[in-house]
């Protein structure tokens, strides 16, 4: 389902720019299946279109997002999956938590940025704008080399709970798992930190993956959807993200 935009978002867009590496695993790019490329196999006919906007296209996104946020008006960006997890209370007793992650495309990420800037445009400056337009265009091109989503996981009632091991795997082109670049690896917020807990469930937590492989397209323009194996104590599931 489509994503409306709130403030949760606006700190979405800032996430794989600020690193907390004690909460996530980064890893080199890597295909792990029979289905990697190999001499015998075809050659991708290039990457996804949507990883190949330009600086123009990028400034049309956030400009236009920035005049929405300025007229307090909803704004799409982005594509959310959800999916349920159990998470095993101490005496036995189970709870069901909302495992809902957010994909979005590099027009998404400054648009949301660009958003985020319109609801306080009136409190700052020209330069101020010029500065963080830029700021955000910068980043989100140095950033399309990947795909980007955020995981957001629900904190348990019983702070004592625990929860599954939870693993994520992208498939390219022909089917292959692609390992990502950056993943969780904590969930929880620390016993007696409902400040930790909130900004886990809302601002989540970056899922990286590359989009090319070896210098060859993974996310090729021919496909229509990002499939996304999510493995929770081992058991995969899948999610479907379209791509525009």
């Amino acid at each position: 389902m489509k994503h409306q935009i709130c403030v949760f978002a606006m700190l979405v867009a800032l996430l794989p720019l600020a690193r907390t590496e004690g909460n996530r695993n980064t890893a080199s790019p890597k295909l792990t299946s029979t289905g990697a490329v190999s001499a015998g196999s075809p050659i991708p006919t290039g990457i996804h279109p949507a990883f190949l906007v330009s600086e123009t296209q990028l400034r049309k996104a956030f400009d236009d997002a920035e005049l929405r946020g300025e007229k307090q008006q909803g704004m799409n960006a982005g594509e959310i999956q959800v999916m349920n997890i159990m998470a095993q209370n101490p005496l036995g007793g189970t709870e069901t938590l909302q495992l809902r992650i957010l994909f979005t495309t590099p027009l998404d990420q400054v648009a949301i940025r660009g958003y985020s800037f319109g609801l306080v445009a009136k409190t700052r400056t020209p330069a101020d704008r010029k500065a963080y337009e830029d700021l955000s265009i910068k980043r989100v091109m140095n950033n399309m080399s990947q795909a980007i989503f955020h995981v957001f996981l629900q904190q348990p009632k019983n702070s004592d709970a625990s929860i599954p091991g939870i693993h994520f795997k992208l498939l390219d082109h022909n089917g292959s798992v692609i390992d990502p670049l950056d993943e969780p690896t904590s969930y929880l917020a620390p016993d007696k930190d409902p400040i930790g807990a909130v900004a886990l469930e809302q601002d989540g937590q970056p899922l990286t993956f590359p989009n090319t492989i070896n210098g060859l397209p993974a996310i090729t323009a021919e496909m229509t959807k990002l499939t996304l194996t999510v493995m929770v104590d081992g058991q995969p599931g899948k999610l479907n993200f379209k791509l525009p």
